[in-house]
Formats: structure tokens, C-alpha cells, sequence
């Protein structure tokens, strides 16, 4: 098992592996992206009204997905610097447009002022992708995005493998529940390759 990591940590992670400055459809994790976009039976997806609140959200690739597939808003946040400058070189290697309602905010999850984003975020869907493994203090968050957000639709994934930023993975199904279901309502979870995905509302 790993253990949390500090932001530099992700700074030499990210400048120092080619496959975070590929683009999107490139990507280890595009097919988990489209999956989460489109939906299915089970689980909704992210329409395209909708104005995605990214937390945790890497070199931007998700962001150009998103783009991509049509969502109208999105607000990409990472406590990592370099993360959040190669998001925002991603973005605009694909929007020509830099007025574009697609942002990128350096600043740590724990101290954002989430009801203040809101106001200017009509349509909140929150997506922590990959994202609440690597925090000690994961439930703490999502309690934390519940009393700002609260009946917002959230997805979130997480992996079943472990590596050194891990702070905890997850064997089965069953883990996933015991963990976060009591703090989202309309609770549900699938799995999807090497992960599993998470939707509710906060």
C-alpha cells in the first residue's frame, strides 16, 4: 500500500511521463471516460447541459474528452502546478476559442469554496476521477462537497490495484459500499476493467 503525496510529487510525475501529454482518445483511461459520459443501464452518465466540476484533474486530458464529447461547461481543479498548466496547454491545443466556459484552477480540494463556484456553474455534475485513492481524508471531502453541493450528481472512480500514491484500493464491491455509500444518496457502483465506478448525488 502507498501513502498520500505531496503536490511535487505529482509535478515530476506528470513532466516526467510522455502518456500524460498524449491526447485524449490516446489515453490508458478514454475508455472508462466515454463509458462514464455516455452512461448505461445501471449508472447516468454526464449530459451535455450539464457543467462538470473536475477535482483531482490531472494534465487535462478528461477535460478534452469532455470537450470532445460535447459538454457545455467545465472547471477542471489540482493542487498539482505543473498538472494544471499541461490541463490548460491541452485544452488549448483543441480550443481555439480561449474565452471558452473550460477552466483550469490550481488550488488544493480541501480549502475551495464550492458554493461560491456554483453560482457561476449552473448544472453541477462532480467528477473525482482517480483522484480519491491518492487523499487520506477522501470522506472527509465528499462530506465536505455534500454540505456545499448538496442533490449535486457526482461520478467518481476508483482503482482495484495498488501502486506508490495509493492510500487504499478496493478488492470488491462490497468495500466500495461499506466506504461511500453512506454518504451519497441514489448510491451505485459497476465495475468497469481495473476500476470501479461510482454515481450518486451528494
Amino acid at each position: 500500500m502507498g501513502k498520500e503525496q505531496p503536490a511535487r510529487y505529482y509535478d515530476t510525475a506528470y513532466a516526467g511521463s510522455m502518456s500524460y501529454s498524449k491526447p485524449f482518445n490516446h489515453s490508458y483511461y478514454y475508455p472508462m471516460w466515454k463509458k462514464i459520459m455516455a452512461g448505461s443501464p445501471n449508472l447516468p452518465g454526464i449530459g451535455p447541459t450539464s457543467s462538470v466540476l473536475d477535482l483531482g484533474c490531472g494534465p487535462g486530458q478528461f477535460a478534452q474528452a469532455a470537450y470532445h464529447h460535447g459538454i457545455s461547461r467545465y472547471l477542471g481543479i489540482d493542487f498539482s502546478k505543473t498538472a494544471c498548466q499541461m490541463a490548460q496547454k491541452a485544452l488549448y491545443s483543441i480550443i481555439q476559442d480561449r474565452e471558452t466556459n473550460y477552466t483550469i484552477m490550481h488550488h488544493d480540494l480541501f480549502t475551495v469554496d464550492y458554493k461560491a463556484l456554483a453560482a457561476g456553474l449552473p448544472d453541477i455534475h462532480v467528477t473525482c476521477l482517480e483522484t480519491l485513492e491518492h487523499l487520506t481524508n477522501d470522506q472527509a471531502l465528499v462530506t465536505q462537497l455534500s454540505k456545499s453541493l448538496p442533490g449535486r450528481p457526482i461520478t467518481i472512480t476508483v482503482p482495484s490495484f495498488d501502486d506508490v500514491s495509493h492510500v487504499r484500493y478496493f478488492r470488491d464491491l462490497k468495500s466500495i459500499s461499506d466506504r461511500y455509500s453512506p454518504l451519497l444518496q441514489d448510491f451505485k457502483v459497476e465495475v468497469f476493467s481495473k476500476w470501479f465506478i461510482i454515481t450518486g448525488q451528494l
